[in-house]
């Protein structure tokens, strides 16, 4: 069997979903093992080693396989594929031995027995097993910051303001009542008037007169409501 076939084998019996569209666990770990699979032994003919390392590998895989439908046969022809360096009589065995009693493997530890480097899991996307390099923990929170940036780039994208200019532009940062010599609450009842504003229609009625933030603002409202004059 040609590279191209094992790979189109693999991908045909392992990424079939379950009734409803979602991907159990144990499927979406056996794309994934099968992606550091491919990527570790392309070159070494699609067979894993003969050693501890391969054998970790196919415990590995057999773990998951064994919770799929018609685990025996499947996890067979795996072997057959990726181990033919397996008697019949030791395939038989382990499949017999791993199907019996599956171990649930948690990511830390799939990752340990897999020995899968942060490289590794992220040039290939791997996401259901941990790497031997970052705990549990600070996986944790670089997904809460890869979630923060990516809210921050949504919001972006609809127009918000960064933060940093939201503040720095605030009412409660800026505080135009002081300017006016007056209480927050009073700013609020006049009006909010701006004192820029206010500065500016002052003085093109008064020229070459001082006039304070208070008084310019008095002269405002007096323009606005003469009757009150």
């Amino acid at each position: 069997m040609t590279a191209g076939a094992r790979l189109a084998e693999i991908s045909w019996r392992y990424q079939r979903r379950k009734p409803g569209g979602k991907m159990s666990l144990a499927v979406l770990r056996i794309k994934e093992i099968g992606y550091l699979i491919n990527h570790r032994f392309r070159h070494h003919g699609y067979v894993l080693p003969r050693s501890s390392v391969g054998r970790d590998i196919a415990f590995a895989m057999a773990c998951h396989i064994a919770r799929r439908p018609d685990a025996e046969h499947r996890l067979e022809r795996w072997l057959g594929l990726w181990c033919p360096w397996m008697t019949r009589d030791e395939a038989g065995s382990f499949v017999s031995r791993t199907i019996a009693k599956p171990h649930r493997l948690t990511a830390d530890k799939l990752g340990a027995l897999l020995r899968l480097t942060e490289e590794e899991r992220q040039g290939l996307g791997i996401t259901t097993i941990g790497s031997i390099e970052v705990s549990k923990e600070e996986r944790a929170r670089r997904r809460r910051e890869a979630g923060r940036q990516r809210d921050e780039r949504r919001r972006r994208s609809k127009g918000a303001k960064p933060r940093e200019d939201y503040e720095a532009k605030s009412k409660s940062r800026t505080k135009p009542w002081a300017k006016f010599g007056m209480s927050r609450a009073s700013w609020y009842r006049a009006g909010k008037p701006m004192p820029d504003a206010e500065l500016h229609d002052a003085k093109s009625t008064t020229e070459n007169r001082e006039t304070s933030p208070r008084a310019a603002f008095l002269t405002c409202q007096q323009r606005a409501h003469p009757s009150q004059g």
